[in-house]
């Protein structure tokens, strides 16, 4: 039952991966660099892969960096090594705003091995500072993706979306909405 839920969750994201490259390139006018990160399967004459191999097979995170509030620039590839929840949000988006109490408690529970990254998505500095001088209980590394490129490139055409994913930099899990904290514990739970 697990491996056919992360099977179901790894083809959703990837679905969602897909649609955003597709997406990205129609409507932004921007053409998306040739080594996005993600590449595209080799045509081999091998036979079919086994069920076991297909459980193995890993698809990687697109890299990136993103300046955050604190004035650092945060690169995910850094985080090698311990488990990160990225979370695409924005200040007008109710549910977002709703579920950052819970990611910051889930960020401050799990500190040791986890990673919480909240990107917000196309919105200023200046909006964004005084949503956290509003809510100061708000204790997360906040990224800013000015020009939504990066939520683009992670499928985040709806707010909010939060991306699993492993320690070794692979995606276990995503999932469209406003999560729960049990929810969020039931996400971390599953990455390696």
């Amino acid at each position: 039952m697990k491996n056919m839920k992360r099977k179901y969750l790894i083809l959703s994201l990837m679905l969602i991966l897909s649609l955003a490259l597709l997406i990205g390139c129609t409507s932004s006018g921007e053409e998306i660099e040739e080594n996005d990160g993600i590449e595209e399967p080799q045509e081999n004459e091998q036979e079919p892969a086994s069920e076991e191999s297909e459980e193995e097979e890993k698809i990687y995170a697109p890299d990136f960096a993103l300046e955050g509030m604190d004035g650092e620039t945060y690169r995910l590839s850094e985080f090698q090594g311990k488990k990160v929840i990225v979370n695409f949000w924005a200040t007008w988006c109710p549910y977002c705003v709703d579920e950052m109490p819970d990611l910051t408690k889930l960020a401050q529970d799990y500190s040791d091995d986890l990673v919480v990254l909240a990107v917000n998505v196309d919105e200023s500095e200046s909006k964004i500072q005084g949503f956290l001088d509003d809510n100061p209980e708000i204790d997360l590394n906040i990224l800013l993706d000015p020009k939504g490129k990066t939520a683009g490139t992670y499928g985040a055409n709806a707010l909010p979306l939060t991306i699993g994913i492993n320690s070794d930099g692979s995606v276990e899990t995503g999932y469209p909405g406003m999560l729960k904290y049990e929810q969020m514990v039931g996400m971390y739970e599953m990455l390696e």
